[in-house]
């Protein structure tokens, strides 16, 4: 008899995910670079969605280590350290997969660096503050507890992500480039220093900078959504999540009722 092996193929799915999404939007990253579309930000911004759309509900369509470290700094139990930690490793590979295409395809490397004019200064801070605000709008739109979001929140949260991609891409992309994602920076920067040499200072600023980002963007979170942290909601998320609890069933809004 056949050894049944779904449950290893169920661990290993969000893994999977998190690689072939991040390694898509690097490869489109790279070609759009490249290529000098004038229209690139759009492309970038939809094929986040698509690939939230397409795999958010297996690993939570991350594919960015500010994501990921953002998730974990909400402080909900709704990643681990050690899975927060491989969630990053395989977004590495993907997005260093995903340059290398781009150089097998096109006998180029695409790098990162402060636009024409502007400073490293200018380029961190522009960095870190769309990088606070894309994991803001994550926390925001696609970890809510099920009784505290809106009924249609789960069908817009992917195009919320992908549009604040797209609007800080068009806002700084002259200034940074509008990485805000160290696996998108680590790729890029790596492939390219094969043929040009790395640029350290340019290394630490796209890989630090969205980690800020995210950690501010986590405080804003803890702010701004208190219900989150309800120690009831907090339980029945966890019994929901380890299948004590129907995962259709809303019935917290009654225990939030003094």
């Amino acid at each position: 008899m056949a050894k049944d092996d779904s449950t290893g193929r169920e661990q290993l799915a969000p893994y999977a995910s998190e690689f072939i999404g991040t390694f898509f939007l690097v490869f489109t990253v790279g070609l759009n670079v490249l290529q000098n579309h004038p229209l690139g930000p759009i492309s970038v911004g939809f094929m986040l969605v698509a690939m939230i759309f397409t795999s958010g509900t297996v690993s939570g369509g991350h594919f960015n280590p500010a994501v990921t470290f953002g998730v974990l700094l909400s402080h909900r139990e709704l990643i681990s350290v050690p899975k927060a930690l491989l969630y990053v490793a395989v977004q590495m590979l993907g997005a260093l997969a995903g340059a290398l295409t781009v150089w097998s395809l096109l006998g180029d490397s695409f790098d990162l660096k402060p636009g024409n004019g502007y400073s490293m200064a200018q380029a961190a801070m522009v960095e870190v503050l769309y990088s606070t605000a894309l994991v803001f709008v994550v926390l925001n739109v696609a970890t809510l507890a099920r009784d505290t979001k809106s009924p249609f929140q789960d069908e817009f949260a992917p195009l919320a992500i992908g549009l604040t991609l797209l609007a800080a891409a068009f806002a700084c992309g002259a200034v940074s480039g509008c990485s805000l994602n160290p696996a998108l920076a680590f790729g890029a920067l790596f492939v390219h220093a094969g043929h040009h040499g790395l640029d350290s200072g340019c290394f630490a600023l796209y890989t630090l900078c969205p980690f800020l980002g995210s950690a501010l963007a986590a405080g804003m979170f803890y702010v701004v959504r208190q219900p989150e942290y309800d120690w009831r909601v907090l339980k029945v998320e966890k019994d929901r999540r380890e299948g004590a609890i129907p995962d259709t069933d809303r019935g917290v809004q009654e225990k939030l009722t003094p």
